[in-house]
Formats: C-alpha cells, structure tokens, sequence
C-alpha cells in the first residue's frame, strides 16, 4: 500500500511538473516577452539546460546498462549503452561541444557546411534539413508508445527483467514527448500545408506571431525532460528487478 501510494506521488509529480513547466512557457510568451525572448535566443538558459539533462540522463543510462550487465541482464545492458552515449552526445552538440564556453574558433569544414558556423553535427547542411524528422519521429515514440506497450505488456504480465519493460514509455512521461511533438508538427506540417492552400494569413499576424518557429527551443526543453525521467523510471525498475532476484523472486 505504502509503495503505490509512492508511485502515485511521482507519477502526479511529473506531471504537476509538467504543468508548471507549460505555465512558465505560456506566461512568459503573453506577459514577459523579454523573459520569452532569452529563453529562445542562442544559448540561453534553456539551451543549458538542455544539455545537463542529457548530460545527467546519459551519465545514468551508462551506469544502469554497468549495472544490469553486471547482473546478466544483457539485452537491458546493451539498450542502455547505446542510449547513453546517444544522450551524451546530444548533450555535447547542444553547447557545441564547449564551443563559445572556451572560446573555440569554427573549423573551416563547419564555417562552409554548417548551418549555423558552429562545431556541430547536427546541423551540419547535409542533416539539418532531415533533424525535424527526426524530432518528430522521437517525440512521438515517447508520446505515444505506451499506447501500443500497455497492450503488449498487460497480456503478456512481462517482469522488469524484460527488455520491453525499458523501451516503451510510461504514460504519465508521454506529456514531455507530446509537447516536443505538437510543436514540430504544427510549425513544419500544419503551418506548411496552411500557407501552401492559402489559409495562413485568414488568422492574423498575432496567431503566428504566438506559434512562431522559435518555439522549437520549448518543444526541446520538454523532450530533454522526457528523456531524464525516462531514464530515472528506468532505473526504478532495474532496482526493483535486482532487488526482487536478491531475495530470490525472479522478478
């Protein structure tokens, strides 16, 4: 009773946090523009921010894919070290691997390939135009896959030590994906379809004014977010997993 009193408190955290994450984003952009703006402009807070969130989720990920290899959870082990490294290094382009931190000059191969001048992969001219295929892609595995997964794992009752159990997103994490998702497929499908059947400009300046491509920068922010709980939810199930063998459940 007391442990699912316990995770009814963090799954209503999340998303009280979430809340107040959507609140701070909608306030700033109706009340304090200039709040608004820092928050979007190149290397901001978010931006940081961002970046720690990989960085502490792919530090994590590294440490339970040790620790459930340690334990013969092989499958669990080798996804949580191909996700680690991911975080990291997404970590590491979202500061431009320390570029403007330590004053690092733009190598002539980025000045004419990337998009930005900066020493990043991800937008490089080659793959930025594919990144919000991305984004999408991904917000809307973590958003929505807990739709499909709690099919799959209630008729098959999977224990923790199943590898389904650390791919599919929990419901109560779907609303960071969601955000990230929503985002991008206005801005790049719905704004797009808009314009080209001439329907754009029948809602005003001010609409797109509020919904501008900028916003990409929140729908970021969120998806950061998602990927840390994500990876803390998963480690609650690796110890609940390692803790139930200890005392010979076969959990």
């Amino acid at each position: 009773m007391i442990s699912m009193v316990a995770r009814l408190g963090f799954k209503n955290g999340l998303l009280i946090f979430w809340l107040f994450l959507i609140l701070i984003v909608l306030l700033s952009k109706l009340y304090s523009p200039g709040i608004y703006k820092y928050f979007i402009r190149e290397d901001s807070f978010s931006e940081y921010l961002q970046s720690f969130n990989y960085f502490i989720a792919g530090v994590c990920s590294i440490y339970m894919s040790v620790l459930a290899i340690k334990h013969r959870l092989l499958v669990v082990g080798f996804l949580f070290i191909f996700l680690g490294v991911g975080l990291l290094f997404v970590s590491l382009e979202e500061i431009s691997w320390g570029q403007r931190i330590f004053e690092i000059s733009t190598a002539e191969y980025f000045q004419k390939n990337n998009v930005q001048n900066e020493l990043t992969i991800h937008n490089l001219n080659t793959i930025q135009s594919y990144l919000r295929h991305a984004y999408i892609a991904i917000s809307a595995y973590g958003a929505f896959s807990w739709v499909f997964g709690s099919l799959i794992l209630s008729r098959w009752k999977l224990s923790y030590k199943n590898a389904l159990n650390y791919v599919v997103v929990d419901w109560f994490l779907a609303p960071y994906f969601f955000v990230c998702f929503s985002i991008y497929t206005f801005l790049h499908y719905i704004r797009v379809y808009m314009f080209s059947n001439g329907m754009g400009m029948d809602l005003g300046e001010e609409f797109w004014f509020f919904l501008h491509w900028r916003d990409e920068e929140h729908g970021e922010l969120f998806l950061s977010y998602g990927f840390l709980f994500f990876v803390f939810v998963s480690f609650f199930k690796l110890q609940k997993c390692l803790r139930a063998r200890e005392i010979g459940g076969g959990y």
